[in-house]
């Protein structure tokens, strides 16, 4: 994908990281989103 400013790809990069740290659950983690496994290791 072609972000015609850095401003505009930092901005497109911030909702990912929401989606890909508190949305998705991989496997590796045993379903877990990388903030709830996180949360986890400090419990």
């Amino acid at each position: 994908m072609h972000y015609g400013t850095s401003a505009a790809r930092n901005e497109l990069l911030q909702a990912y990281l929401r989606i890909y740290n508190g949305r998705r659950g991989p496997m590796a983690l045993g379903g877990l989103t990388p903030q709830q496994w996180l949360a986890q290791l400090q419990a």
